[in-house]
């Protein structure tokens, strides 16, 4: 998966970030789990790959992890923020 080529975004000091889609001008405001995932969709790993990746900074339940990641990346999409999802 990869982000939307019409979307910028930018960090706020306290970890958060504002997502723009230029192509619908719409503006999202992620929470640091939401960010998290954003910061690591890079188009070369699939959602396995964060969850695992996330998993092994934080050690937490990865089936929880895994869980989470797919509906972020799922309303991500929803959003057109990212495109291309694959499991």
């Amino acid at each position: 998966m990869e982000k939307n080529d019409l979307v910028l975004s930018a960090s706020l000091p306290d970890g958060e970030l504002v997502v723009f889609n230029a192509g619908d001008r719409r503006s999202y405001l992620l929470n640091l789990t939401a960010s998290e995932v954003f910061s690591r969709i890079d188009g070369a790993q699939n959602i396995n790959e964060i969850a695992l990746s996330i998993h092994g900074q934080y050690d937490s339940d990865i089936d929880m992890i895994t869980r989470d990641v797919k509906i972020l990346i799922e309303d991500f999409f929803n959003k057109r923020i990212v495109s291309h999802v694959r499991p």
